[in-house]
């Protein structure tokens, strides 16, 4: 069994999600790894089906965002499952992105995986503006905490827009 067949059967396993979007999945979590970003339209550039266009895979990417009910703890420890990591470095980011009018800006917190931030978790930010505070950073970490308490946590990397009071 190849890796990627073997990580579509740990996915399947995983969530009872239609195969077509477990095959989403299973890109994106490869995309990212091999990329080394989490920008949709670059990451659609690189998905495997020969036939689409780059436009087609960013619109498949967009609908299995729109389409599937996540358990995103479920996502988080299947990631750190399959790296198997016991100490980790994190790193915030926020993202934007653009669905017809709506504007999404996410705050995301990611392990560092050979050089690469993986996502494990995130939260809107419907602020207006797309900023975070230290609150939701603060959250983000305790929910990285409480799922994961076995893991040692070395440092937390940050960009200067992340600058708070504590």
């Amino acid at each position: 069994m190849t890796e990627l067949s073997e990580l579509t059967h740990i996915v399947t396993k995983t969530f009872k999600w239609h195969k077509s979007h477990v095959i989403v999945f299973v890109y994106l979590l490869c995309t990212i790894a091999m990329r080394q970003t989490c920008n949709l339209s670059k990451l659609a550039m690189f998905f495997p089906d020969a036939k689409a266009t780059n436009a087609s895979s960013y619109r498949r990417i967009q609908r299995f965002f729109k389409e599937v009910v996540f358990d995103y703890d479920a996502v988080a420890k299947l990631i750190m499952g399959l790296l198997g990591l016991q100490e980790v470095q994190l790193i915030f980011d926020r993202t934007h992105w653009q669905l017809g009018k709506k504007h999404n800006n996410i705050l995301v917190l990611a392990i560092v995986y050979k050089g690469v931030g993986m996502p494990i978790f995130w939260t809107g930010l419907n602020n207006g503006k797309g900023n975070s505070n230290t609150e939701q950073r603060i959250d983000l970490i305790r929910r990285f905490k409480n799922t994961f308490p076995h893991i040692q946590i070395t440092n937390v990397l940050a960009d200067a827009e992340f600058i708070g009071k504590d």
